[in-house]
C-alpha cells in the first residue's frame, strides 16, 4: 500500500500524505523536469547534471503519474519518463527540507557546561575507528568544539592528527603554524598579552570554518584558553534587544590584516544569517582586526552602542569556559561559532596549529550521513 498520494493542480504536481505527520507539498512540473535523474537528463557516476537550461522544454504537462513503493513515476507530453523516490523530493523540497533525515541539532551551552559534554578521543582510536572519527565531527557539528588527547606533542603528529580527516587550509601564515611570543607575523597572538573573546579571519570573505589549536609546550603559568558559544551568546543578546540584533544582521563592517607585502581587507555583517531564515550561519567579531569605520553618520552612534552591547554579552563571565590546554591535547572549533581568546602568560609556551575550510568540513559532515 502506497502512504502518499498524487495530484496535478494547475501547474504543480502536489504530493499528500496518508499520515497526518505530513502536510501537502507542491513541485512545479517545470522543476520536476529539471530534476529529473533519469540517465539522459543525470550522470550518476559524476553527480552531475546532463540536462541543460536551454533544452529544458517550455510547454511542458504530466500526461500520467503514480506512484509505486514510495516512488513517483512520471510520463511527459512529450514521451520522456522521469522517476524519483518520495523522500530525496521532501528532502529538495523548498518548504520541507528540515525533512533531510538530518537528526543531529545544534546544541547550545554557556560557561557551567562540562567539558566531558564535548567529544574528546585518544589518538589511537581516532586515528583507526571510522565510528571514532565521526563522534568528532557530530561534535563539531553540535557543540562547536571536539579534542584529541594523547597526541605527540609536535607540529608533524598534529598534523597527521588534522588530515586524518580535513586538508588543511592554507593562509598568509602557511599551512601548519606553530608559534610562541615571537613576532613572525603582525598579530597579537605572537605575544605573551591577553586575547579577549573574537573569531579568526574576519579579513576573510571566505574565514576559515574550523581552527585546530595544540599547546605543544609550556614552562610558565597562566595561558588559559577561553571558549564561548557565539551562537548562545547571541541568541541571549536577541532576546533582550532585538533592535540591536538586527542592526547587527544588517550592518557591514569591515576588518582588515596589514603585515609587510599583506593588506587583507574584507566585509560584513557581525552577525550572519542563513538566507531566508533566522538561523544563525557565522559570527564575524574582533576588535583586534577592525578597519576604520566607514557607516553613514547616522548610524555611528548606533554602531557604537551596538558593539559595546556585545562585546558586554561576551566578557559576561557565565558565558566563558576556561580550559588549561596541556601538551598532547588538540583542539577542534568551529570559527564561526565560538569565540576564542586566552589568558596572559609567562614562561615560553609554544602552540601550534591550522586552519580549515568550512566546506571542507562541512563536506567531512555530509559523507558522513551527518547533515
Amino acid at each position: 500500500m502506497n502512504g502518499y498520494d498524487a495530484k496535478i493542480v494547475g501547474n504543480f504536481l502536489q504530493i499528500s500524505s496518508k499520515s497526518i505527520q505530513l502536510p501537502c507539498v507542491r513541485f512545479h512540473i517545470r522543476w520536476l523536469r529539471d530534476h529529473c535523474r533519469c540517465v539522459n537528463c543525470y550522470n550518476k557516476e559524476t553527480f552531475q547534471r546532463k540536462l541543460t537550461l536551454l533544452e529544458l522544454p517550455k510547454d511542458l504537462a504530466i500526461v500520467k503519474h503514480e506512484i509505486n513503493n514510495e516512488h513517483l513515476h512520471l510520463q511527459w507530453n512529450d514521451n520522456h519518463v522521469s522517476e524519483f523516490s518520495i523522500l530525496w523530493l521532501l528532502q529538495n523540497n523548498y518548504e520541507y527540507s528540515e525533512l533531510k533525515g538530518n537528526n543531529l541539532e545544534k546544541i547550545l551551552w554557556s560557561g557551567d557546561v562540562q567539558v566531558s559534554n564535548f567529544v574528546g578521543v585518544n589518538r589511537d582510536d581516532f586515528m583507526s575507528k571510522d565510528d571514532v572519527a565521526r563522534k568528532v565531527v557530530a561534535s563539531l557539528y553540535q557543540y562547536g568544539v571536539a579534542f584529541v588527547h594523547q597526541v605527540d606533542p609536535t607540529e608533524a603528529d598534529t598534523e597527521v592528527v588534522v588530515r586524518r580527516l580535513f586538508p588543511i587550509q592554507r593562509t598568509l601564515f602557511g599551512d601548519m603554524w606553530t608559534f610562541s611570543d615571537v613576532m613572525a607575523h603582525s598579530d597579537t597572538a605572537y605575544t605573551t598579552s591577553a586575547l579577549g573573546a573574537h573569531n579568526d579571519n574576519t579579513y576573510f570573505y571566505n574565514a576559515a570554518g574550523l581552527q585546530i589549536l595544540h599547546c605543544i609546550e609550556h614552562t610558565g603559568g597562566g595561558g588559559e584558553t577561553l571558549l564561548i558559544d557565539g551562537f548562545n551568546m547571541v541568541n541571549n543578546l536577541r532576546k533582550d534587544n532585538i533592535e540591536c540584533y538586527k542592526r547587527l544582521t544588517n550592518r557591514n563592517v569591515s576588518s582588515e590584516y596589514i603585515e609587510s607585502g599583506y593588506h587583507y581587507t574584507a566585509e560584513g555583517p557581525v552577525v550572519r544569517l542563513k538566507k531566508d531564515t533566522d538561523e544563525l550561519e557565522q559570527i564575524r567579531f574582533n576588535i583586534y582586526d577592525r578597519s576604520p569605520v566607514k557607516i553613514p553618520e547616522n548610524d555611528v552612534e548606533n554602531y557604537y552602542d551596538d558593539m559595546k552591547l556585545m562585546s558586554s554579552y561576551i566578557k559576561d563571565p557565565k558565558c566563558e569556559l576556561w580550559i588549561k590546554l596541556q601538551p598532547g591535547t588538540v583542539l577542534f572549533f568551529d570559527n564561526w561559532r565560538i569565540f576564542h581568546g586566552r589568558a596572559s602568560y609567562t614562561g615560553h609556551r609554544v602552540m601550534s596549529g591550522c586552519y580549515v575550510s568550512r566546506d571542507d568540513w562541512l563536506s567531512k559532515a555530509r559523507t558522513m550521513n551527518l547533515i
